[in-house]
């Protein structure tokens, strides 16, 4: 713990302990403000990698899906709270870059 940090706070007659990191509503948020937790959450969900390998590998979905699927189940995560992302160094900014990027080569099925 940081000097000059406080051991826990007292509200009411419960005591709460400071911890490094803390999820609402599906954003992590770190005690350093970096927010290197949730863009590594972000990441962790890697569009290209599962649709390619689960789907569009085997021919079960057709471009217009895959469009589909990629908006509905990764684009929010990327989108959710993205005003926060404001200010971030560009070494973050380009993480969740890359993963925008791999979505958009499996939706157009381009080649690198």
């Amino acid at each position: 713990m940081p000097s000059g940090s406080i051991s826990h706070l007292r509200v009411g007659t419960a005591i709460i302990e400071p911890v490094n990191e803390v999820r609402d509503l599906g954003f992590t948020l770190d005690s350093s403000l970096t927010l290197c937790t949730h863009i590594k959450n972000i990441n962790y969900v890697d569009p290209a990698h599962y649709l390619y390998t689960n789907l569009v590998k085997s021919g079960n979905l057709y471009q217009k899906n895959t469009k589909r699927v990629v908006h509905a189940f990764f684009s929010p995560k990327l989108d959710y709270c993205n005003g926060l992302f404001y200010g971030l160094p560009s070494s973050k900014i380009q993480k969740l870059q890359r993963l925008q990027n791999s979505a958009i080569l499996l939706i157009t099925r381009a080649k690198i």
